[in-house]
């Protein structure tokens, strides 16, 4: 199964600061994964079942870092990606899609100009990006 996410970074950290990040996935074992990962790497990882739920923790709470699944049922992570950059456009300019299908992640780089992540993604290369985002 082919699913999309998309990556939200507050670009003004310091090297090893402990982040807090979001992770909005309708999938349970890629959202274990990812909070696995960010816990070894010293963050602090929440996780939204929905992109609806997700934004409504955005609007309660600052998040340095999300992790959105573009395709999810009810608000997809485009839908999630669209509003934030409406309301809360910030963080537009933070986001870094991951994909599994290529054509799509092109198509979303031409949308919005952000980079991407291929799927699956690599451990080495996914603490990599966390570590140069955690540095900027």
């Amino acid at each position: 199964m082919t699913f999309w996410s998309f990556i939200i970074v507050n670009d003004h950290l310091k090297p090893g600061k402990e982040m807090n990040i979001l992770i909005v996935d309708d999938e349970k074992i890629v959202s274990d994964f990812l909070s696995r990962v960010l816990r070894l790497e010293g963050h602090r990882p929440e996780v939204a079942g929905s992109g609806t739920q997700g934004y409504k923790m955005l609007l309660h709470k600052e998040y340095d870092m999300i992790i959105c699944d573009v395709q999810m049922p009810n608000m997809s992570g485009i839908e999630f990606f669209d509003k934030i950059n409406t309301q809360k456009p910030h963080y537009a300019r933070k986001v870094i899609f991951t994909s599994g299908d290529e054509g799509n992640a092109d198509i979303s780089y031409q949308k919005t100009g952000r980079p991407y992540l291929e799927k699956p993604i690599r451990l080495q290369q996914f603490k990599k990006l966390l570590s140069e985002f955690s540095s900027a």
